[in-house]
């Protein structure tokens, strides 16, 4: 759905525009260009009058710049190809999240597809971190209630590894609001 949706986009007949092009592609550029020639982005020369980059979480620790990075490099193709994977991501982390609910499958899949096509995403589709935290939101709040249910050293796994991917690739606002829904969850749970 994200490709018919956002076909423009898939098919590289426009351009992503404004943060994503001027802030997010030089960050990643920069540091897959430091992994190629293996050298560890210490500090970013090029922009704020430099700054050091790997303190930004998402900067550096994720593990998508990590591969991205270190073998093809960042380009504008590369974050179109991105920007679709992460919104059919949330669509799926939503339809998953809502078919644990119990829901019907259909049901399922038109909350995944409104998900991924809603207004935050296509209101937020400059922003990057924006976009990842909100594809894995869904998934962090399906294993912390999977949790809650099951209380298995497997989920528990599956939360943190969720909520790592979260907090290093995703904007830090939504990372500090979190903690504040789970508490909520837990309180109703």
């Amino acid at each position: 759905m994200a490709i018919i949706a956002f076909w423009q986009v898939a098919f590289l007949k426009y351009s992503l525009k404004w943060d994503m092009i001027d802030c997010y592609l030089p960050w990643r550029y920069f540091t897959g260009e430091c992994l190629q020639n293996n050298i560890f982005p210490w500090w970013n020369p090029y922009q704020h009058l430099g700054y050091p980059i790997h303190a930004d979480l998402r900067s550096v620790w994720y593990p998508e710049v990590l591969i991205i990075g270190s073998t093809t490099g960042y380009s504008n193709y590369t974050l179109h190809f991105l920007f679709i994977f992460y919104i059919s991501l949330a669509g799926f982390g939503f339809f998953r999240l809502s078919k644990a609910m119990g829901t019907s499958r259909i049901a399922s899949f038109l909350a995944g597809t409104c998900y991924m096509l809603s207004g935050y995403f296509v209101g937020r589709g400059q922003d990057m971190g924006w976009i990842i935290a909100a594809a894995w939101l869904p998934f962090v709040i399906l294993s912390y209630l999977k949790m809650l249910d099951d209380q298995k050293i497997f989920d528990v796994l599956k939360f943190c590894i969720f909520t790592f991917l979260m907090v290093t690739g995703g904007y830090q606002a939504h990372t500090i609001i979190l903690p504040y829904l789970l508490l909520i969850l837990f309180i109703y749970y």
